[in-house]
């Protein structure tokens, strides 16, 4: 086990890059860039130059083999950092409201998406800097979008948030035009009854968290387009998780393990595959509040409130 401390208690998120074994801790307006391979380092430290900003997701990805981080957050607007020439190379505007997640696909090179509280999702082609595809309208989300995935296949995107609706869309190739995907295979308010603060892909499956404390597990059915907003998608529910102790709004997955922080200073660490009935017995207690908690294919990273990033 490995700990740093960033003295700065303003930051709220841990972004990973783990082909270059590099970290990403964002909070206000600062983003530390780590390396972890043997020990801690910082090798860079930004401070962006509006005062107001307040950096809420982010994400790595390649660019001529340059690493790249694109972050965002109240502002609304996506900006795009390079991590080498330390300097910002491009804004992505478009979002009305704040840009609550920020996702790479995991196959297209320089492709990644956005939600906002504007109730919309977003495709982007950082290379070119421009909107490739806008998904949401009438039969859209109604109200802020707080959490996106992609899946594996890279087909398709998750979305859920504030109106307590998880809806799938599918993801169209790249146009000249911008396209307007107004129509998702799969929507369904029946699966979490309050605010949906994240959700992912597990393989085919669904995994959802709500304010209500219930993490969810669902097969959805997908193979129809959704054309009216009172029809709720087939679903096959798997699972179940609740806890004596309030979750954390975010949780992370990498291959079938997971990880969620508690308001309690725990971490709880645990196997989807098999799936197991209870969340108790796999956990880490902390001093301080947990403020974000993430896997990589080896390691798990929590980021303390007392700015204390710590690998287990």
């Amino acid at each position: 086990m490995q700990k740093i401390n960033l003295g700065n208690t303003s930051l709220n998120r841990i972004i990973e890059f783990s082909k270059k074994h590099m970290l990403a801790v964002l909070g206000k307006r600062s983003i530390y860039i780590l390396e972890y391979s043997q020990s801690f380092k910082v090798i860079r430290h930004f401070l962006d130059e509006d005062p107001n900003e307040n950096f809420l997701c982010g994400v790595f990805y390649l660019e001529d083999k340059k690493v790249k981080l694109a972050v965002s957050g109240e502002s609304g607007i996506i900006k795009l950092l390079d991590i080498t020439e330390y300097e910002i190379k491009g804004y992505l505007k478009g979002h009305g409201g704040i840009v609550t997640d920020l996702k790479v696909h995991p196959q297209m090179s320089g492709i990644i998406f956005s939600s906002s509280e504007d109730t919309t999702i977003r495709m982007w082609d950082v290379r070119e800097q421009r909107c490739l595809a806008i998904f949401g309208g009438y039969i859209g989300h109604r109200d802020y979008v707080l959490s996106i995935d992609i899946s594996l296949c890279g087909k398709r995107i998750v979305s859920a948030g504030t109106d307590c609706v998880i809806k799938v869309w599918n993801i169209p190739e790249k146009k000249e035009a911008l396209q307007i995907i107004y129509f998702p295979t799969y929507s369904s308010s029946k699966i979490q009854k309050s605010y949906i603060t994240c959700v992912k892909f597990f393989g085919l499956l669904i995994i959802s968290k709500s304010l209500s404390n219930r993490i969810s597990i669902i097969c959805p059915e997908t193979k129809t387009t959704i054309y009216k907003s009172t029809i709720n998608s087939d679903s096959f529910f798997i699972s179940d998780f609740r806890h004596k102790n309030k979750f954390k709004d975010k949780f992370d997955l990498k291959g079938n393990r997971m990880a969620i922080a508690t308001t309690e200073k725990e971490v709880l660490l645990f196997k989807l595959n098999p799936l197991e009935e209870t969340l108790d017995g796999k956990k880490k207690v902390f001093e301080h509040d947990i403020k974000d908690v993430i896997l990589t294919n080896e390691n798990v990273f929590i980021l303390e409130s007392d700015s204390s990033v710590t690998q287990l």
